[in-house]
């Protein structure tokens, strides 16, 4: 007589085998684990397949109460910071870039992004306008050794933009001459050589100045920058005048000038010519030492003769 074959318990057999309290106990950790526990319909096949069914239902939880990475005031860790900061940053929202970046940095400030992040932090304050922000990270880039190549050229040509506009002519000359010794494969060295040479220029250091001139005009020869400095190049005095008129003839020039007397400006005329273009009359007054000095005074009879619109006031050269 053949042995009996002994069937396999069915599911639903082995689970009215199996103990209550077991059971609870189970639900109640997955409930745990997962805020409320949700019965999976594959359940009922089978105890085994409760734990996916519970993958699954954690997952689900989480997933619900995820924080996207745009919100700077939610988010934990540090990594979402710097990919917030960063898109936004790439897509102009210089404010939640700075936002995102400082939040970042607090949190870990020695991750090796920490440097990327100081000169993006230092980029959206310059495009919003507060150049006194930006300096202070751009000084941080720059003070640490590690920073990038690119970042710290970067900073130094930031650095003497901000100089040069706020006319802080030696700061200007030497964040230029420290990106050009530096970093001269990677920075505008047209831009270099003209700022030198006009911060040198403004600080009455002519010699300075033409050397690094005669730099740009035989390196960028065809810029505006060069043409500029070649029209300029006839004078060879060591002061800064201001200019109010150019005419081509000496009756109007003569004119000019006793409109001026008439004003209290003790203006004079000068003949000359830039290379071999065409004689003009020049009305100017003034001798100073220093670029701001003649600005000043410029700006000053500007204001005098506001109402008389012919005039081109400027200061040569």
């Amino acid at each position: 007589m053949p042995a009996p074959r002994h069937r396999q318990p069915s599911a639903r057999a082995a689970r009215r085998r199996f103990p209550a309290l077991l059971f609870a106990l189970l639900c109640s950790a997955a409930a745990a684990g997962t805020a409320g526990c949700r019965y999976s319909s594959r359940f009922v096949e089978g105890f085994g397949d409760f734990a996916a069914a519970a993958t699954v239902d954690q997952l689900a939880t989480s997933a619900d109460k995820t924080v996207g990475p745009d919100s700077a005031t939610e988010i934990t860790g540090t990594e979402p910071h710097w990919v917030a900061g960063k898109r936004a940053f790439q897509n102009g929202e210089f404010a939640r870039a700075i936002e995102h970046l400082k939040l970042f940095y607090k949190r870990d400030p020695e991750s090796s992004q920490a440097r990327e992040a100081w000169a993006m932090i230092a980029a959206s304050y310059r495009r919003l306008g507060d150049d006194s922000a930006a300096a202070g990270w751009y000084a941080k880039v720059l003070d640490d050794r590690n920073s990038f190549r690119p970042d710290k050229a970067a900073a130094l040509m930031a650095l003497g933009d901000i100089a040069f506009q706020d006319q802080s002519w030696s700061d200007a000359a030497e964040h230029h001459r420290r990106a050009l010794a530096g970093f001269s494969d990677l920075v505008d060295r047209e831009t270099c050589y003209y700022r030198i040479g006009v911060s040198y220029r403004a600080l009455g250091e002519g010699v300075q100045a033409r050397e690094y001139f005669n730099l740009l005009v035989a390196n960028f020869p065809d810029s505006p920058h060069a043409a500029e400095v070649r029209r300029s190049a006839h004078w060879q005095y060591d002061y800064f005048i201001v200019e109010f008129a150019r005419t081509p003839t000496l009756t109007a020039a003569a004119r000019n000038v006793d409109r001026l007397f008439a004003r209290g400006i003790e203006a004079r005329i000068v003949r000359y010519r830039d290379f071999t273009g065409p004689w003009y009359y020049s009305a100017q007054a003034g001798r100073f030492r220093r670029q701001q000095s003649a600005q000043s005074a410029a700006d000053d009879w500007h204001d005098m003769l506001e109402e008389e619109t012919d005039w081109d006031v400027r200061v040569i050269p």
